[in-house]
């Protein structure tokens, strides 16, 4: 008999919208430090990079006019 291996979550993991908005600093630098770190090995390009940026800054709700940005 096969047991089934399905996801019984109700909803995401790991959300950025029940954080705070120091967990959501913390998750952009950290997610941040992966681009950078793809981008200095040549796996990302420059365009792919600012793309991807802008992506996690509104996933992790950070206004334009940021510091941290």
């Amino acid at each position: 008999m096969e047991i089934k291996n399905v996801n019984t979550a109700a909803g995401t993991a790991i959300s950025s919208h029940d954080s705070t908005p120091l967990q959501n600093r913390i998750r952009y630098q950290i997610a941040l430090a992966v681009l950078d770190k793809l981008l200095h090995d040549g796996e990302l390009s420059q365009s792919d990079y600012e793309t991807a940026k802008a992506v996690l800054a509104c996933r992790y709700n950070l206004n334009r006019n940021s510091i941290f940005r």
